[in-house]
């Protein structure tokens, strides 16, 4: 195989888990997440259309959430600083991803 056709081959196949999974961003953060329970590799979290939501992995912990320029925000206590992230939806509306400010995702499931 010619070097130049290998490399092509090796980016087709590099490339297929991103564009199998379709990323989109969330145009309604609020809507998307209220009443709805995310479910992480080791950890779940229920956002309540109140505003406060549970995290739990082994100890559970609650915060707050809120929706802000188009981004998911929330503090958790003891910190009194809020966090925001990108929201973004797989195509299928089965998986979200979490992303802050310097890239890092972090993904899970909505629970059904």
């Amino acid at each position: 195989m010619r070097p130049t056709v290998r490399l092509a081959a090796m980016l087709c196949i590099v490339a297929l888990p991103v564009s199998a999974q379709d990323w989109r961003p969330v145009a309604d953060v609020y809507g998307t997440l209220s009443g709805r329970t995310v479910e992480y590799p080791s950890a779940t979290q229920a956002f309540r259309s109140n505003g406060s939501t549970r995290y739990e992995a082994g100890e559970p912990s609650v915060g707050r959430w809120t929706e802000s320029a188009g981004r998911y925000c929330s503090v958790w206590p003891p910190v009194e600083s809020w966090s925001c992230f990108d929201v973004m939806v797989s195509g299928d509306g089965s998986r979200i991803r979490f992303v802050d400010d310097r890239g890092n995702a972090t993904e899970g499931a909505f629970r059904q």
